[in-house]
């Protein structure tokens, strides 16, 4: 059976930190690039910046719980509710 680690956690926590190192012990280990609603800060890496066009595609693939964690979420809300 596959596994997978999800890292969740507000901005500047350390996420990409962890998978990098992690990454140096076993390459199955993968940051996934996370897509901005804004434009990229200067420095920012491993991230994409989404047009106006794409936003739009991704809202409707959000209201269809195409993404991961969206299902999660949806899970998780209904599970209190």
């Amino acid at each position: 059976m596959s596994k997978f680690l999800l890292l969740l956690g507000p901005s500047g926590v350390g996420k990409s930190a962890i998978i990098d190192e992690l990454s140096k012990f076993d390459n199955r280990f993968v940051y996934i690039s996370p897509y901005m609603t804004r434009p990229l800060r200067l420095g920012e890496k491993n991230k994409v910046a989404v047009s106006d066009e794409q936003m739009d595609e991704m809202w409707r693939r959000i209201n269809d719980a195409y993404f991961l964690g969206q299902v999660i979420y949806r899970l998780c809300v209904a599970a209190v509710n």
